[in-house]
């Protein structure tokens, strides 16, 4: 018997910080640094995710890059079930160096959310989050198979899941479960 990938994944993320190629090229979001993807291929990604009947995430990094773009008429195409805004985060060690290239301002932020306010209204879960929301509030899993953290703004690395299992795994990172919650973290897919 043949598994089926919609036994397996419920929902589908995907990261649009812009449709413009020119944007993506210059925040980085380009194949191997040269190819971007702009409008066009981000809407056949999504016409694919929602003829096979996946719910669709999309996360937006707001930054110097994108903080003037006007993506309203683009989500409202989209439809995605849950679109997250996030205000670009230093993480100290990650992005130390580049920094002055793509951290906005508060106000830029704010500015942001309102060119947007209207869209927010329309789709089911519109959450914005600013680096205060964020910090503390994920456990995420990088390649090498390790849980990671942000608490300090700089990420902690728990020892590998698969060598220690989770749990222990667990207990190397921090995490505020009430934040997480007041954050809208736990939340029904679909």
């Amino acid at each position: 018997m043949l598994l089926s990938w919609k036994n397996v994944f419920e929902l589908i993320g995907i990261s649009i910080d812009s449709v413009c190629p020119a944007t993506n090229l210059a925040m980085g979001r380009a194949v191997h640094g040269k190819k971007p993807i702009g409008e066009m291929q981000y809407r056949e990604i999504i016409e694919n995710v929602h003829a096979n009947g996946f719910a669709l995430k999309i996360n937006t990094v707001v930054n110097a890059h994108n903080a003037d773009e006007d993506l309203n008429s683009f989500i409202e195409w989209a439809q995605p079930g849950r679109w997250k805004i996030f205000k670009a985060l230093p993480i100290d060690g990650q992005n130390d160096r580049s920094r002055s290239d793509w951290m906005i301002t508060d106000e830029q932020f704010e500015a942001f959310i309102q060119r947007h306010a209207h869209t927010q209204a329309r789709l089911k879960y519109a959450i914005v989050e600013d680096n205060e929301a964020m910090t503390g509030t994920y456990m995420m899993v990088d390649p090498a198979g390790r849980f990671y953290d942000n608490v300090e703004h700089a990420y902690t690395y728990s020892r590998p899941i698969l060598e220690v299992g989770v749990e222990a795994a667990l207990c190397d990172i921090r995490i505020d479960p009430a934040r997480y919650q007041e954050r809208g973290g736990d939340y029904a897919w679909s």
